[in-house]
This record gives C-alpha cells, structure tokens and sequence, in this order.
C-alpha cells in the first residue's frame, strides 16, 4: 500500500529520476577506483529515491546495499591507501 505523501502523480518525474541513476551507474565505469565508488554510492541513493517513489522494496533494499557497500569499500581503498603512506 503506497502512502498519499509517497504517491507520485505524474510517472515520467520517478523514470526521470530512474535515468538519472542509470546514468551515473553507467558514468561509475568509466573513471578511477576512488571516484568510482563514490559515483556508485551516489547513484544508489538516487535509485533508494526512485524506488521509494514507485513504491519498489526490492528496489530500494538493493540499493541501501550497494550504497552501503561502495561507502565501506571506498573507506577501505583510503585507509589502505594512508597506511601505505605512512609505512
């Protein structure tokens, strides 16, 4: 059951939206690990936002997974990377 506050009246503003994160997705490959992951992290949320808007858990489930997981690996490249420094 979606929520009245949640309920997107005109669809093309949630594929909008959707295309929005498909393109940063698909920029992620493009350039360096470090930015990648961050490129990656960003087009999560907007996918977590796209999914709540067409009131899709799978959706936003994968998303915060992903979201999550680019965060963490991008955290561990510079930890690895400023240990390596120091050394």
């Amino acid at each position: 059951m979606q929520t009245p506050w949640l309920e997107v009246t005109n669809m093309e503003t949630a594929e909008i939206i959707g295309w929005i994160a498909t393109s940063f997705f698909i920029i992620s490959y493009f350039i360096d690990i470090n930015k990648m992951k961050i490129i990656q992290a960003i087009a999560a949320g907007i996918w977590i936002v796209y999914g709540v808007l067409i009131n899709a858990k799978p959706v936003i489930i994968a998303n915060i997974c992903v979201l999550l997981s680019s965060l963490i690996t991008y955290f561990n490249i510079h930890a690895a990377i400023i240990n390596k420094i120091k050394k």
